[in-house]
């Protein structure tokens, strides 16, 4: 039993590159206004002015850019140097800023390395938006060089200030009012000079509150029990009875999951699933149903594992609460780490400062906030908090986040009880294995006189030689691994190289059967060509008999035409007529290309370390040691 627990790495930045860019191309017209969405902004704040801070502030900020060149706002930019525009809103093909930065013409920018094709593509999908570049007003100082101040207006930010109780307004029709909120709303109403709507019938009523409440049709009894009720808090407790009802918190829990990105898998490039994420879904609709404390809500998921606890449950419901911090998108295959965590600590910021502050922070991680009142050092401040803990339990190739056991006490004496059980079957079994190989070994001593013929033999004859080269005879039987009668493996016929199909694993288990014909019952030698950058043993079944469970278990070096080779598997009977040869395995099987079945040389002319094992029941592996 697990659940995710908050975790952190080290510390970068995401930046990319651009340099000083010389323009050829004409002047651009004088900007026109232009509105952005939220969205717009948002993507250049986050994914451009990274990719152009870090590289191009250095030369084409300040006073004295290079080249003239200033690259600090809109406004600069669309005004360019004297060789005209950086960039045309809406036309990135025809934008200066995309052809130096893919090294087109003799201008190539940054000097010190081209863009990747993703960065370059971003800058294009900004371009294609019209450029949007919030907060841009005018140009000749980098972001953050004045001094950060807060307004009186952004001081009353509406999440900054305190809670109070408000004066209660006069309204003319005092007779309306029920209760304090209902003088709140009929003053509005009176202010515009409109009346209240009238008041519902009870089997309307019952159903709004139903659906508020619980998102759930009240049933017919309760709709007649409601009817019934002729008592002054008859609709009193049915609001009592729906808020006491379970479904109350899956009702409104599922607000708060979509604030805290509520999701069961991770998303984004490997998309892993969070199985442990129902535990948050469950404290949460929990929280709602058992009226917890908005404060123990805020502390538990942002710092549960700190907090004190009496009862192991305490301490469960603690640490499940910062599953908060830890669901939420991530690219777990990012192979620059530090920039990862970094991401990560944003992301937790970004979601902390809108479910808690009711306002955006994340903006701040490359500049002064243009509109909340957050300076980049309040970003940072957040950000050394956020990164001094754990989120992620390692940072290899497919990062893991991090997950701790809340095991209840009858869980632990339970999995104490399977452990004990489990060591002392394991202890039979070592010594069931130990007495069967002194039974079997005493066996074999009796045989080593046939042993040592039957390695004599095979020294002097030689093993099974590959028919794979030699001209085929009548009866022998060559199979493409992909004309396979029955199964699930995936075909492939394009991407090995002319007339190379093979077949691969696509789901789990994997299985394929070939029938084949062969034309009298005796010893066939078996042959497979395949290939393999890592072990991957098959288990083999001829007419439903296994006959070997390692088979094509060699690393031949590459998974392409130039690792196949081909592999004696062994020697099996077959009957006369048709027989059917099964590949079995639930973890991933080598690249298949050929099958081959040729009758075996006759014994006497070729005593192989498999055809005479069977002859004096030897055991063919002890017979190739000998």
């Amino acid at each position: 039993m697990k659940v995710f627990r908050i975790t952190s790495a080290l510390f970068a930045l995401s930046t990319f590159a651009l340099a000083g860019i010389a323009f050829a191309n004409g002047r651009a017209d004088e900007p026109k206004a232009q509105t952005f969405t939220a969205e717009q902004n948002d993507f250049f704040e986050k994914r451009v002015r990274p990719l152009i801070a870090e590289r191009c502030y250095t030369c084409h900020t300040g006073k004295t850019p290079k080249g003239g060149l200033l690259l600090d706002s809109r406004e600069a930019i669309l005004k360019g140097n004297a060789s005209g525009a950086a960039l045309i809103p809406g036309d990135p093909d025809n934008s200066l800023i995309i052809h130096v930065t893919r090294y087109d013409g003799a201008v190539k920018m940054p000097p010190g390395g081209r863009l990747q094709a993703d960065e370059v593509e971003t800058l294009r999908t900004w371009i294609k938006m019209g450029a949007p570049f919030p907060g841009s007003k005018a140009s000749g100082a980098v972001g953050g060089a004045k001094p950060f101040v807060l307004t009186a207006a952004q001081r009353q930010f509406w999440s900054f200030v305190p809670v109070n109780k408000p004066h209660t307004p006069n309204v003319k029709n005092r007779a309306w009012v029920k209760n304090a909120v209902d003088a709140f709303i009929l003053s509005k109403l009176e202010a515009k000079g409109i009346k209240p709507a009238p008041a519902v019938d009870k089997r309307t009523l019952i159903r709004r509150a139903n659906f508020d409440l619980i998102g759930l049709p009240p049933t017919p009894k309760e709709i007649q029990d409601f009817l019934a009720d002729r008592s002054p808090n008859a609709f009193e407790k049915v609001i009592d009875r729906l808020q006491a009802s379970p479904r109350y918190g899956e009702r409104w829990g599922r607000y708060w999951l979509d604030v805290a990105r509520y999701a069961d898998s991770n998303g984004l490039d490997e998309n892993k699933a969070f199985g442990y994420a129902y535990r948050y879904r469950d404290y949460v609709i929990n929280a709602f149903n058992q009226d917890k404390p908005y404060t123990d809500f805020i502390h538990q998921q942002l710092a549960g594992d700190l907090l004190p606890f009496k009862t192991e449950e305490e301490r469960s419901q603690n640490l499940i609460a910062t599953g908060f911090l830890v669901l939420g998108p991530k690219v777990l295959a990012e192979q620059d780490k530090p920039k990862m965590v970094m991401d990560i600590v944003d992301e937790q910021i970004e979601v902390t400062s809108k479910a808690f502050l009711g306002m955006t922070v994340a903006c701040a991680r490359c500049h002064d906030h243009k509109f909340d009142p957050i300076a980049a050092k309040d970003y940072y401040a957040l950000a050394g908090i956020f990164k001094s803990t754990r989120t992620m339990a390692n940072l290899g190739f497919v990062s893991e986040w991090m997950e701790r056991p809340v095991p209840t006490k009858a869980e632990t004496e339970a999995r104490n009880a399977f452990l004990a059980k489990k060591r002392e079957m394991e202890t039979a079994l070592e010594t069931a294995k130990r007495n069967a190989n002194a039974e079997l070994l005493a066996l074999q001593y009796a045989k080593s006189g046939k042993y040592l013929l039957a390695g004599w033999d095979l020294a002097e004859r030689g093993g099974v030689v590959s028919q794979a080269d030699a001209p085929r005879k009548p009866g022998d039987v060559l199979v493409e691994a992909e004309a396979y009668a029955r199964g699930n493996l995936g075909r492939d016929a394009d991407n090995y190289g002319k007339g190379i199909g093979i077949v691969h694993s696509v789901t789990s288990p994997n299985f394929a059967e070939w029938d084949f014909t062969v034309p009298k019952e005796g010893m066939y030698q078996l042959e497979m060509r395949y290939g393999s950058a890592e072990v991957r043993p098959i288990r083999l079944k001829i007419n439903d008999q296994q006959v070997n469970d390692r088979a094509c278990a060699t690393n031949t070096g590459s998974f392409f035409p130039d690792g196949q080779r081909w592999e004696i598997v062994g020697l099996y009977r077959l009957k006369a007529g048709k027989n059917t040869l099964r590949l079995d395995q639930e973890n991933a099987i080598p690249h298949i290309d050929k099958i081959l079945i040729v009758a075996a040389p006759e014994q006497g002319k070729r005593r192989t370390r498999l055809a005479v094992a069977p002859d004096d029941s030897l055991v063919p592996e002890i017979v190739g040691r000998w």
